[in-house]
């Protein structure tokens, strides 16, 4: 849903080289994001786990709040 949103609100740009930007970021968000969670897995787990959860919630109000144009569509 939200590589969806993204490449609509990019329009000018192609699909393929907006989505392509997308995933890459998205790929290096993950890697970053399972690095540092490992790290504080350690002697932290509850917190951890309602930090994955809140980052989680956090990006997916983010996503259903956009209210953009999406001139790709029209």
């Amino acid at each position: 849903m939200s590589l969806n949103v993204g490449v609509a609100s990019m329009y000018p740009v192609a699909e393929a080289t907006s989505a392509a930007y997308l995933l890459d970021a998205a790929q290096i968000f993950g890697i970053v994001f399972i690095l540092m969670m490992g790290a504080m897995v350690g002697n932290m787990r509850i917190l951890t786990l309602w930090l994955g959860f809140g980052i989680t919630a956090a990006f997916s109000a983010l996503v259903l709040l956009f209210r953009g144009k999406m001139q790709r569509l029209q």
